[in-house]
C-alpha cells in the first residue's frame, strides 16, 4: 500500500505568499499612478480657494515624498517646506515652484491666481443717533 503525503499546507502557504506579493505590488503600484509624478504638476493640479476675507484664501498641491515647495508672490514668498499647502493668502497671483526628490531642475508653476471674492465692509450712521431708537444704520 502506498500513502500519498498530505502538502496542501504547504501549497496554501505558497498560494497565500504569491497573493500577498501580488496584492502587495499591485496597491503600490496604484498609489504610484493615483499620486502621478512629481516632475508632471501642474496648474490643473491645484486646489485654489478664494479670498473671501482679506488674508484667508489657500493653495494646495499634491503632496509628493520628498518635494519641496515654495510660493512667492507680491510681497509674499514662503518656502521651501514639505507641504503642498499655503494658507492666509491675500488675493493676488503667484508662482509656485516645486523641487522634486532627486531632481535638479523644478517645476515652476506661473500664474496661480487666488481670486477676490470679498469687500470691505462700510457702516454709515444717519443721523447721529442722539436717542435711542433714532437713526437709521446702513451697510455698504
Amino acid at each position: 500500500m502506498t500513502m500519498k503525503k498530505k502538502t496542501t499546507g504547504s501549497f496554501t502557504s505558497r498560494l497565500r505568499g504569491i497573493m500577498l506579493a501580488w496584492f502587495l505590488g499591485t496597491a503600490a503600484a496604484l498609489s504610484a499612478y493615483a499620486q502621478g509624478s512629481c516632475s508632471d504638476v501642474d496648474l490643473s493640479d491645484l486646489t485654489i480657494n478664494s479670498s473671501t476675507c482679506e488674508g484667508n484664501g489657500k493653495i494646495t498641491a499634491p503632496d509628493f515624498d520628498g518635494a519641496a515647495y515654495t510660493l512667492t508672490g507680491v510681497n509674499y514668498n514662503v518656502g521651501p517646506q514639505n507641504s503642498g499647502t499655503f494658507s492666509d493668502l491675500s488675493p493676488g497671483t503667484y508662482t509656485l515652484t516645486v523641487l522634486c526628490e532627486g531632481s535638479a531642475t523644478p517645476v515652476e508653476i506661473t500664474g496661480v491666481v487666488v481670486p477676490n471674492d470679498w469687500q470691505q465692509l462700510y457702516l454709515a450712521l444717519t443721523p447721529a443717533i442722539s436717542c435711542p431708537g433714532e437713526g437709521t444704520m446702513t451697510a455698504v
